[in-house]
């Protein structure tokens, strides 16, 4: 009875870990979340921004008139594509990331479950031995 009454303590210090590592795998699941919303919102800012900057370029046209005033627009238009480009990419980049960590998050999760199920089993049988 000794015995199994350290084993039974033993496994619930062995579940109290568990626990432990599954809070903090939830906390980085719900950082990895923010964190892709917030890249989601700076997407959608991205993407205004491009609107934006060919709204610019075909205001311009129609006021100036002139091939001048169009090169210089469409150089402006440019640039701001290009940095939109790059915006996005870095975005989906991060993006990428952030989901690889949430999977992995997940992954971790779904095995402290498993452990935890199995650490419930172990004590279920020796509540039933005791």
């Amino acid at each position: 009875v000794v015995q199994l009454r350290a084993d039974v303590d033993a496994q619930r210090a062995a579940n109290e870990a568990l626990r432990k590592e599954l809070a903090a795998a939830t906390d980085a699941t719900d950082a990895a979340r923010l964190q892709a919303t917030e890249r989601a919102a700076e997407l959608t800012k991205v993407r205004a921004q491009l609107t934006t900057a060919c709204d610019t370029r075909a205001a311009l046209e129609e006021r100036a008139g002139r091939a001048e005033a169009r090169s210089r627009a469409d150089e402006q238009a440019a640039a701001d594509r290009d940095a939109a480009k790059f915006s996005l990419e870095s975005a989906r980049t991060d993006n990428s990331a952030l989901s690889s960590a949430l999977d992995a998050a997940r992954d971790a999760l779904a095995a402290k479950d498993e452990a935890l199920q199995g650490t419930r089993a172990t004590l279920e049988s020796l509540r039933a031995e005791i």
